[in-house]
């Protein structure tokens, strides 16, 4: 600002030492403005990009911390039948859970959560609002944040995989029965008779 005030007057050394300074004031704390603004412009950016990637994913994505929900994505959400996010923000992890063991076994993997690496638990039960049981393998990690710990957990539906490996081992089980219960004998041959 001082320099385009001084190209415009004639005179060389037009401003005091005083209004110097004032000036000198008024363009650092205009460039301080000017930076901050570039720094919300760019986290504005960024969280819109986080929440594309956030509610645009199969998994539903959790953050946790000290075993309380402090965010959600919407997949989260609709996996486990509640209507908003808010519905489950602040809430403790363990409303999520089918039952006290399969709480304990996120629980008692904790410790894992507070080094580097990720822990996965396969086929973990949780209980949905409407009190139906959803199946999900579960997989979790740290984030560093200073001195407070938070982890991110990310679940992914694997209901149907579960139905399906049952009924292929109930019909294992019942191919199984037939062929040792049967009196005749069973002769297989190809094609040719042989």
């Amino acid at each position: 600002v001082r320099a385009i005030l001084t190209v415009l007057h004639a005179k060389e050394s037009v401003f005091d030492r005083e209004l110097q300074a004032l000036l000198e004031d008024l363009v650092r704390s205009l460039s301080r403005g000017l930076d901050r603004l570039d720094t919300l412009v760019r986290e504005r950016r960024l969280l819109a990009t986080q929440s594309a990637l956030l509610d645009n994913t199969v998994a539903g994505v959790a953050l946790v911390r000290d075993f309380h929900l402090i965010q959600v994505n919407s997949r989260f959400v609709q996996m486990l039948k509640y209507a908003t996010a808010e519905d489950l923000l602040g809430m403790p992890t363990r409303i999520l859970f089918h039952d006290d063991r399969e709480y304990a076994r996120i629980e008692g993997a904790s410790p894992v959560l507070a080094e580097p690496g990720s822990l996965s638990i396969p086929s973990m039960r949780f209980r949905c609002k409407d009190g139906s049981i959803l199946l999900c393998d579960v997989s979790a990690g740290p984030i560093r944040d200073q001195d407070i710990q938070t982890s991110v957990w990310t679940l992914q539906d694997v209901t149907k995989r579960e139905d399906a490996q049952t009924a292929l081992r109930e019909q294992a089980q019942h191919t199984r029965a037939i062929v040792d219960n049967i009196v005749d004998g069973i002769i297989t041959v190809d094609a040719d008779g042989i």
